[in-house]
């Protein structure tokens, strides 16, 4: 390999893990809201009962 291959390569893996941190971090964002959205409506059912 060239130095220019193994650079390019670095590059390559660097922007790999980065998209892969980038992907960790939007499921967890997605987690967040879906236990939000399944909280607020536990809440809402709750509210409806009590009238």
């Amino acid at each position: 390999m060239r130095q220019g291959q193994i650079y390019q390569a670095i590059k390559e893996e660097n922007e790999t893990k980065k998209l892969q941190a980038e992907l960790k971090m939007e499921k967890a964002k997605r987690k967040k809201a879906e236990m939000e959205t399944s909280f607020l409506k536990k809440l809402d059912e709750i509210e409806r009962r009590r009238g």
